[in-house]
């Protein structure tokens, strides 16, 4: 009744700047914007050091507007031809930082006044001939061929990055088919790990949600070899198992291109990637270098502190390759029409006839030029489960040791992996909650295995721990699990499980009484004990009826004491669902008197409805909804009581 669409978030990758262009010298825009005009000097040197020194100055977000207004883009795109290919190297630095640090208005203005594509699509065309040249010759110097390389990956960068915001920039690409030129870059002998994983982020990024891209790629074998050939790779360097997992990501995101016959193989060799990457045990990767973050801190030895380096390196990209694999069976359970629905967006049911109609002859236009091939997500479920990739993906919700943590917290190299590990144990709440959000959709997941899952999530959220790190007090960390085991408790209730008992309800009771949460966190704790409540009520024994009655309890407390009109009506929401029927919740809502105080506040939240229209904002729609529906269902208990 009246219940908010449960959405399901599309997740994103982080990107770093170009700090090897960028000088350190701290510029003042004022004085120094005359370095604007040696970009177009005859002085092969000025025109370098400009470019250089641009690129630490648009990492100031003071000075980077001043520069943008003077036609900056236009002047570095230029140089992206230049002769001298230090020259080249510098610009293209300067504005892969500016199409990272600039923001998405920024990157929408370079390509709608068509200030940089051109140019990017005219360097990768140079450039890669050059490389491939140098790679049969072998005639180019080692540091000439590294330039050349080092230009590749900033041009892969900075497509990545505005494509990323402009889907004119998608289209561009697609109409010149730069992206069979990107894979050639990862083919490449002698291309260097870094490119090869820029070109594949790049890969992944601008497939998303775009068939042309695939059939693109499907069309051309070749380059179908390379990708197949990438997805069979084997071996424990980290760099190749980064490389696979975006490549996997590539191949699920053109998977509506990919024909039947042929979809079953890939998608097992996707499968097979994504247990491969996750199977690693990161704690223990992290646990086994103790020691030697513990032996970095104190010795000045070079060569030990390089062998230091690339052990944090390869711990990183472990922990990066399990994010990404993460992501990628996060955004595997999207619905295409509702991957970026969120819980504020009801006011769509809304909307005039005119505009549904227009978007379904919109939608039918676009899917016109799909095939009807594409993979149904039952099959992708089915897939993982064979592999047991949902009891994998669970493994990675557990806390580590607080040893552990406090010794990358106190590590200034230790703290960044230690946020890609917490990045992870979200990452992977989202894949469970994602999966069992899909409610027209069959898991195949036995009863027991969803128990099992329920238990680790209540024990990560709310059992007593000892020696290990906590994060119950992030905020959003515990919205991620509330969330999952709200979607995951959905499905128990399907399946008629009694898996909830008196203990863990009373702490979940307890929790959303005496805690200072979220809104958020406080919404979805309501709908878990909507659902509990629902569950409890059809076992008719005594267990049962006194876990119902606490719940409505717990819910009337709220919707009497709240503030939150939002809050108020989810709690409304949740009564409405549990007490509907049923001769258990009959008796209980008599016990409670759950009419005569749902009676009461319906005046007091119609009168604050009108008071407090501006504050809720879109939430407005949905309390409006759950109102109407309040009416209807005193009406009808007052009927059925009469």
């Amino acid at each position: 009744m009246g219940k908010q669409k449960q959405g399901r978030k599309r997740l994103r990758r982080t990107k770093q700047v170009d700090t090897a262009t960028a000088t350190t010298a701290a510029l003042n825009v004022d004085k120094d914007i005359p370095i604007l005009g040696k970009l177009s000097s005859k002085d092969d040197a000025e025109r370098e050091c400009a470019c250089s020194s641009l690129a630490n100055m648009v990492l100031d977000e003071n000075s980077l507007p001043h520069l943008l207004k003077n036609d900056l883009i236009g002047k570095l795109s230029t140089l992206l031809c230049d002769d001298n290919i230090n020259i080249v190297q510098s610009a293209a630095g300067t504005l892969r930082n500016i199409t990272i640090t600039a923001g998405h208005d920024a990157c929408q203005r370079m390509v709608s006044k068509d200030q940089i594509l051109g140019s990017l699509s005219a360097s990768l065309n140079l450039m890669l001939p050059k490389l491939k040249q140098s790679d049969d010759d072998g005639n180019e110097s080692c540091d000439k061929e590294n330039i050349f390389m080092d230009i590749l990956d900033h041009i892969i960068n900075i497509l990545w990055n505005i494509c990323e915001h402009s889907g004119d920039a998608v289209q561009y690409v697609n109409r010149e088919s730069l992206l069979l030129l990107v894979i050639q870059c990862i083919s490449l002998p002698s291309a260097s790990k870094r490119l090869q994983i820029s070109a594949a982020q790049c890969l992944y990024t601008i497939t998303e949600d775009n068939p042309i891209s695939g059939q693109q790629l499907y069309r051309s074998q070749d380059h179908l070899k390379i990708i197949d050939s990438i997805l069979c790779w084997k071996g424990n360097d980290p760099h190749y198992f980064l490389l696979k997992v975006l490549i996997a990501g590539t191949m699920m995101n053109i998977k509506s291109t990919i024909e039947a016959e042929a979809w079953e193989n890939v998608l097992s060799m996707i499968t097979n990637v994504l247990r491969e990457v996750l199977t690693l045990d990161a704690v223990a990767e992290m646990t086994s270098i103790v020691k030697m973050l513990q032996t970095d801190t104190e010795t000045n030895d070079a060569v030990m502190k390089r062998s230091f380096d690339e052990q944090f390196e390869n711990i990183g990209k472990f922990l990066d390759a399990q994010q990404i694999a993460l992501e990628i069976i996060a955004n595997a359970f999207l619905n295409e029409d509702t991957d970026d629905y969120d819980d504020d967006s009801d006011e769509e049911e809304w909307q005039d006839l005119s505009d549904s109609i227009e978007s379904e002859n919109e939608l039918e236009e676009e899917n016109s030029c799909r095939p009807n091939f594409a993979a149904g997500i039952s099959d992708i479920y089915g897939a993982f489960n064979n592999c047991q990739l949902p009891m994998t993906i669970v493994r990675k919700i557990e806390f580590a040791d607080q040893n552990l943590y406090a010794t990358y917290q106190a590590h200034v190299r230790g703290r960044p992996l230690l946020r890609k590990l917490d990045a992870i144990q979200v990452r992977a709440l989202s894949c469970l909650d994602n999966m069992f959000s899909l409610v027209d959709v069959d898991l195949q997941c036995d009863q027991h295995a969803l128990e099992v899952i329920w238990n680790a999530l209540f024990h990560l959220g709310f059992d007593k721990t000892e020696n290990i790190y906590c994060r119950r007090n992030d905020s959003h960390f515990m919205e991620s699990v509330i969330g999952t085991m709200r979607s995951l408790l959905q499905r128990l209730h399907h399946c008629n499980s009694k898996c909830l008992n008196q203990e863990q309800l009373n702490v979940l009771a307890e929790y959303l009484s005496n805690r200072c949460l979220s809104d958020h966190a406080v919404a979805g704790m309501i709908g878990l004990l909507g659902i509990a409540g629902q569950m409890v009520k059809t076992w008719e024994n005594e267990s049962g009826l006194q876990m119902l009655k606490l719940i409505g309890l717990v819910l009337c407390v709220l919707i009497q004491k709240h503030d939150n009109m939002w809050l108020v009506a989810e709690a409304v929401d949740s009564l409405m669902d549990v007490f509907a029927d049923g001769s258990a919740a009959d008796t209980i809502a008599r016990q409670l008197r759950i009419i005569e105080h749902l009676q009461q506040l319906l005046p007091k939240m119609k009168s604050k409805m009108k008071s407090e229209r501006g504050k809720l904002g879109k939430r407005f729609y949905f309390v409006d909804n759950v109102r109407l529906n309040l009416v209807r269902f005193i009406k009808y208990k007052c009927e059925k009581t009469s």
